[in-house]
Order: structure tokens, then C-alpha cells, then sequence
């Protein structure tokens, strides 16, 4: 099982997928429980954690380093990340 995966780039770890590319990652996602992307909404938790295990670790998908990590929509998440403290975006850091 194979993803479309558009670009053969490795997304930075902690930066925004495409939209392009998280949805060719959720179809891959689906498809392997056989379920439509709308379906995966009805998936334990517990399934769909392996699933996405699985198919990250898929070569298609490893060197993505894309997981379930956010995506840049253009509406909630407009720049990436990692560039929000420079564009003047106020940023709280911290950890535990």
C-alpha cells in the first residue's frame, strides 16, 4: 500500500503538511482499513492509531516524517509553525 505522496521531500519535523499531501496521507489511511476517508470518523481509536503506525512506516511515508501532525489549511493554520515567532505571531512555548 503505497500513497500518492506528492513531492519527494521530507516534510520538517513540526512543520505543516500541504493539504495535498495530508490528504493523499488520510486516503492511504482509509484505504488500508478499507474504509472512505469520511469512515475513518468511525474507527476506534485504537485501530486507527495502528493504521496510521503502519502506513507512517511505510517507505512512501517515513521519509514524509508527516504522522498525524497539522496541516497547513490556509484558514486555521496559515504559515508554518516554525516561522510563526517571525512573522510577529505571538507564540507561547513551554513543556512539561
Amino acid at each position: 500500500m503505497g500513497g500518492h505522496a506528492h513531492g519527494a521531500s521530507p516534510t520538517p519535523q513540526g512543520a505543516a503538511a500541504p493539504p495535498e499531501v495530508a490528504r493523499d496521507y488520510a486516503e492511504t489511511i482509509a484505504a488500508s482499513l478499507g474504509v472512505p476517508v469520511a469512515g475513518l470518523r468511525d474507527v476506534p481509536a485504537w485501530d486507527l492509531f495502528r493504521a496510521a503506525e503502519r502506513v507512517g512506516n511505510e517507505p512512501t511515508w517515513a521519509a514524509r516524517r508527516l504522522g498525524s501532525g497539522p496541516v497547513l489549511d490556509g484558514a486555521v493554520i496559515v504559515a508554518q509553525p516554525h516561522n510563526a515567532a517571525a512573522d510577529g505571531i505571538p507564540l507561547l512555548v513551554g513543556n512539561t
